[in-house]
């Protein structure tokens, strides 16, 4: 969701309510921070946007999912809060993949999160692709992915708010190494 609508969802609650922008900052945010976050020149953060939709009674969902006019009426979409805490979970427990996948469900309103969580995974999944002892028929393959991973961790680790040096300069290391064996798998044929 772009930053202009989510803005416009919030006033459009908080003037639901009656309420003044003072009235719901309270002293978790300033005014004029709620002022950029409406007028769309400022993304809230996640403990932000969970904070605003409680004083405002209204879930956190509704003020970043985008109805689907492709779904069915009955069918429940994912919250995004929730996806978003089962991939930080997935991640503390070291499931990967389920890190990638969720990830790639997250609205762009998440962007920031989704870029460290998936720079975070795919460098970790990398390193684990090249420790791992594969049988002889899976080390390419497995060299081959790790090299895209590191690629991608590169690359979504200098994003966003979250943008990371030290897992760039990791995802480098694992890049350079998956690469080299894949060259000496090229130079043994």
């Amino acid at each position: 969701m772009k930053q202009p609508e989510l803005g416009k969802r919030l006033k459009e609650a908080r003037i639901a309510r009656k309420m003044t922008q003072s009235e719901v900052v309270g002293t978790f945010i300033t005014r004029n921070m709620l002022s950029q976050i409406e007028s769309g020149k400022a993304m809230p953060s996640v403990e932000t946007l969970q904070y605003l939709a409680e004083v405002l009674g209204i879930s956190p969902q509704s003020l970043i999912s985008v109805p689907s006019l492709l779904s069915e009426p009955d069918q429940i979409q994912p919250d995004p809060l929730e996806l978003l805490s089962d991939a930080k979970d997935a991640l503390r427990n070291r499931q990967y993949r389920t890190v990638l996948s969720l990830c790639s469900d997250l609205p762009s309103a998440l962007e920031d999160e989704c870029f460290a969580l998936t720079a975070l995974a795919s460098c970790a999944l990398a390193e684990q692709l090249l420790t791992e002892n594969h049988d002889p028929a899976q080390q390419r393959t497995a060299a081959a992915e790790a090299v895209a991973l590191a690629q991608s961790a590169m690359e979504i680790s200098t994003k966003g708010l979250y943008a990371n040096e030290l897992i760039h300069s990791k995802a480098m290391l694992f890049f350079n190494q998956a690469a080299q064996l894949l060259l000496s798998y090229s130079e043994i044929k």
